[in-house]
């Protein structure tokens, strides 16, 4: 009898939950004692579906994981097309990082109920995790399409969209959130997110302000707020921002890299090099991190008589900037080994200093200590007044450029001009770096003989060519860096986005002219025409988000002048 009455009172329980949701807010306001009652009536009554039910819920609010998925099983085993249960049961295997067996879960339950908003919502948080954008996408829709005012599937399907790349579409979907839920910090942050993805980074800033305003003491908000205050070019203010960030949450690593790369961008490099060490704890370098068994080298160590691997770690451009330290690290009396992408091992074989190059993936040679390029600027102690900037540091190969001699023929009088006009599309900032070819062509000076010096030319881009037989393009003939090298060598000047061929030019010694957006990245500093790190480049700035037209008409301004300049001599 007693049984049948706490089924009776665990029904009541039940009774007009909608939500699995709602079922979880109900057993946390159960005392111990009912938590353990229920617990004991589920090994008493093992064919009540609603007891089975209600203990997976106390299970897996109180942690219990495993249980959970046990009582869950048993429920649904008599209860198989019972959506809540499903959804219960999926939310239980995602905490359990079983992402794919939670969308199942999911899928079942929206199979049982298809208008289960529930459902169709954790699956969309499932496919996010698991980078399925395109499927988290359309289960969100699914769900705010049942729900339109469904809050936090405005939000996450916004954060959805964000990394899709749908950045207007996200800041749409953010707005909707923010009218939802106007006291609510995190939907103000998304949104300005969302704003500075578009650019707007006036609006961004606003956003922020209001999360903010909301709660001061809210970090990620601090620390994307520093993020739009560098683009708007207030460097002091973003700093202060960083380190507000810092204040609340002092292991914040997004923060203090942001922090050390402002520090650079400023000229600091003094304290700009130790913070930027923090890239290693970082998520997003965890894939490239390098876990040698012997210690890294940071400027303390005496190398005489030491072997020292010196290796990339991040892009193309990075390693070709940053090689120059290797004639320094042997000065130290160090035997360096120099570890390298396969594109640039017949580029880095004219590098002094350098006494066995190694291919990344080959095995390595015995090594006494270690150094990732991009650290050698501390170990060393550069400052900005003692940046290693010799005129040229790299050499093109003679047979490469007997090679391309003869392939681009007779020269016009009027000299050769390489372009560079797009750079890795899967990189984060390419949307604000990179430019139509058509787009620069219409502000360069015609007449002239230009070469294309990329080795992927975009579709886009590759119906300009083909409109233009004044552009010479050896796309499918480029194999490595030694061959963007060679072609470097024979043109009279390079214009480039800022990518990797920027610094091989450069590196070269090559007249090179770099077109910036309006915030660059913290390497070219800020205001500054030159550079430097390259003798040979100067640098042109937008001075608003998006204008091309202005950079590119003063690089033709120059390369006129200097044609003028052959002319006559």
């Amino acid at each position: 009898m007693a049984n049948q009455e706490n089924q009776t009172e665990w029904s009541e329980i039940l009774a007009g939950v909608v939500s699995h949701d709602g079922l979880e807010d109900r057993v946390g306001s159960l005392n111990s004692a009912d938590k353990l009652r229920i617990d004991a009536e589920c090994c008493e009554i093992a064919t009540s579906f609603e007891v089975l039910w209600l203990g997976a819920v106390v299970a897996f609010v109180d942690g219990k994981l495993v249980e959970a998925v046990d009582l869950f099983c048993r429920a649904l085993e008599l209860e198989p097309r019972h959506a809540l249960a499903s959804v219960g049961l999926g939310k239980v295997m995602g905490r359990l990082a079983q992402r794919e067996a939670a969308a199942e879960c999911y899928s079942q339950a929206i199979q049982s109920a298809p208008s289960c908003v529930e459902a169709f919502f954790y699956r969309g948080n499932a496919r996010l995790d698991q980078g399925r954008l395109h499927e988290a996408i359309a289960d969100y829709l699914s769900a705010l399409a049942l729900a339109p005012d469904f809050l936090q599937a405005h939000n996450n399907l916004g954060m959805a969209l964000t990394r899709a790349g749908q950045h207007t579409q996200a800041r749409m979907t953010l707005e909707e959130a923010v009218r939802l839920a106007p006291h609510q910090p995190e939907v103000h942050c998304n949104l300005g997110v969302a704003h500075f993805n578009c650019n707007v980074f006036e609006k961004s800033l606003a956003s922020y302000d209001r999360a903010l305003a909301l709660n001061p003491d809210y970090a990620e908000a601090l620390n994307n707020r520093g993020n739009a205050l560098m683009e708007l070019g207030r460097l002091t203010q973003a700093i202060q921002s960083y380190e507000a960030a810092l204040a609340v949450k002092p292991t914040y690593v997004e923060a203090t890299w942001n922090k050390a790369l402002a520090l650079l961008t400023t000229g600091d490099y003094e304290h700009g090099w130790r913070l930027h060490e923090c890239r290693w704890d970082r998520p997003a370098f965890a894939p490239i991190k390098r876990n040698f068994s012997q210690p890294l080298w940071l400027g303390k160590e005496d190398l005489r008589g030491k072997s020292i691997l010196l290796h990339c770690e991040q892009g193309m451009g990075d390693a070709i900037q940053f090689c120059r330290y290797a004639p320094l690290v042997k000065a130290l009396g160090a035997t360096v080994i120099l570890e390298v992408h396969p594109a640039l091992m017949g580029l880095m074989a004219s590098l002094a200093g350098v006494d066995t190059i190694v291919r990344k993936g080959d095995p390595l040679p015995k090594f006494d200590f270690h150094c990732p390029l991009m650290s050698l600027p501390l170990a060393i102690g550069t400052e900005l007044s003692t940046v290693p900037a010799p005129s040229a540091y790299l050499m093109p190969n003679p047979d490469r450029i007997a090679k391309w001699r003869s392939r681009i023929g007779e020269q016009p009088s009027t000299g050769l001009i390489g372009l560079v006009c797009s750079g890795d599309p899967l990189h984060r900032n390419d949307h604000n770096r990179s430019i139509p070819l058509a787009e620069m062509l219409t502000h360069l000076p015609k007449g002239l003989q230009y070469v294309i010096l990329q080795r992927d030319i975009r579709e886009s881009d590759r119906a300009v060519i083909d409109a233009h037989p004044h552009i010479l393009s050896f796309e499918g003939q480029i194999s490595d860096f030694s061959d963007t090298a060679a072609l470097c060598c024979l043109v009279d000047q390079v214009i480039s986005v800022d990518t990797s061929v920027a610094h091989l030019s450069a590196a070269l010694g090559k007249r090179t002219h770099i077109l910036l957006p309006i915030c660059s990245d913290w390497r070219w500093l800020r205001v500054r025409e030159d550079s430097p790190w390259y003798p040979s480049a100067r640098l042109y700035r937008q001075t608003a988000v998006g204008q091309w037209a202005s950079v590119i008409d003063g690089v033709g301004k120059v390369i006129l002048d200097a044609q003028k300049n052959r002319a006559a001599n």
